[in-house]
């Protein structure tokens, strides 16, 4: 039975015991051969991941959430939004779940990297060990850059 991530969460019955968070959001909207819409909403994402950081309880994460939700659903193009699910399944672990992950790892294309460091200092605040990269797939074996 296969579902939208963004439909569910860390306390979904099917991922409650998940102890690793892998994400690769849609790139579309971020490749350099997409629409672009992405990369000019950079600012924005990053804005509204700041949105989601910092909480210590549960009612005014849900509140920040329903407004990021609000402004990225309004978005030119939709799949922009997504980058900021692994955000949102990282805070509801630790504040409805009570438990965070133990490694979160996520990809996505060079143009998302401002916003996997903008989340590497949250996590950072929020007692993890992370850092952002480009790696290269070529150097892996993947057929593609």
């Amino acid at each position: 039975d296969v579902k939208d991530v963004a439909a569910l969460g860390p306390c979904d019955p099917s991922v409650v015991e998940a102890t690793v968070l892998t994400g690769g959001p849609p790139c579309q909207s971020f490749s350099v051969a997409g629409s672009r819409k992405g990369h000019q909403a950079l600012d924005d994402v990053l804005r509204l991941a700041t949105r989601l950081a910092d909480h210590e309880d549960e009612t005014s994460f849900d509140a920040a959430w329903k407004e990021v939700k609000a402004e990225t659903d309004a978005m030119s193009d939709d799949r922009t939004g997504f980058v900021l699910q692994p955000l949102r399944w990282v805070m509801e672990a630790k504040l409805k779940r009570g438990r965070p992950y133990e490694v979160i790892v996520l990809e996505q294309v060079p143009t998302v990297l401002p916003v996997w460091k903008h989340f590497a200092d949250i996590l950072r605040r929020t007692g993890y060990a992370a850092e952002a990269h480009v790696l290269h797939t070529e150097d892996f074996g993947v057929p593609q850059t």
